[in-house]
């Protein structure tokens, strides 16, 4: 059975592994945006309503920028995945999400797509970076 995944690495901040992919890389109608990094409070805040803040604040500026693209569809799905519940002052907690966007008319490759997908997402991670600073959280790509 032939493998039909496919992953590219993206380089967009030194703060996240970013990578983007589909399962069917012969008709990636749908791809995904996979990123992950570790999240370090400064300060103790009440983490739920934050994070929910962030996170609503990111899916509002990714459907804004879908809505500018000729290639992507308006639906997508958002995957965010952190345990504010064990977010404590001084501690580094693993943090992912995952977006899957379905492409418009045309299915283009996944080699073709790397432009847009950096300039559709570099400007959301760059402010999703500053979201998560600006609320005392900061953001490494290691846990050491």
């Amino acid at each position: 059975m032939k493998r039909t995944n496919k992953e590219i690495k993206l380089n967009l901040t030194e703060l996240f592994d970013i990578s983007y992919g589909s399962t069917n890389k012969y008709n990636p109608k749908v791809i995904y945006i996979s990123c992950k990094t570790w999240v370090e409070p400064k300060e103790e805040i009440e983490f739920d309503n934050v994070i929910g803040n962030i996170f609503t604040k990111f899916k509002k500026e990714l459907l804004n920028r879908i809505l500018q693209s000729d290639i992507f569809n308006r639906k997508f799905i958002s995957n965010f995945e952190i345990k504010s519940s064990s977010l404590q002052k001084n501690k580094k907690n693993f943090f992912n999400f995952e977006i899957y966007l379905k492409q418009k008319d045309k299915v283009y490759f996944l080699n073709e797509l790397e432009n847009n997908v950096e300039t559709l997402f570099k400007p959301l991670i760059n402010n999703l970076i500053s979201d998560f600073h600006n609320n005392s959280l900061f953001l490494t790509k290691g846990k050491h």
